[in-house]
């Protein structure tokens, strides 16, 4: 899939997200870790760009095992899945593969 393909499904997906519970992704992009205090625990994302660099799409992720160092280029694979966080609805890859590129 060309990266203008992949940027509007990963907009698709953020946008009807009911639509991917239960489905497994692929995701391309960089780790990003961001600690919260407030929630006491870490929030793991991926951040996909297109390839113009124009459009980032961001992705949180659980991970079941793995590990990458913060701001390393990696793809993941997990299922699509969602949680209630301060009265909202949280959506997310409960990651089964991680691989830094």
């Amino acid at each position: 899939m060309n990266d203008t393909l992949l940027s509007a499904q990963y907009i698709n997906i953020m946008t009807n997200p009911n639509d991917y519970i239960g489905e497994t992704i692929t995701v391309l992009g960089t780790y990003y870790v961001f600690p919260s205090e407030e929630h006491g625990r870490d929030f793991h994302y991926i951040i996909t760009k297109e390839g113009d660099a124009c459009c980032m799409e961001g992705f949180e992720f659980v991970l079941k095992d793995g590990y990458a160092e913060p701001y390393s280029e990696i793809e993941i694979t997990g299922v699509f899945d969602s949680y209630d966080e301060d009265n909202r609805t949280k959506y997310y890859l409960a990651v089964d593969d991680l691989s830094v590129i």
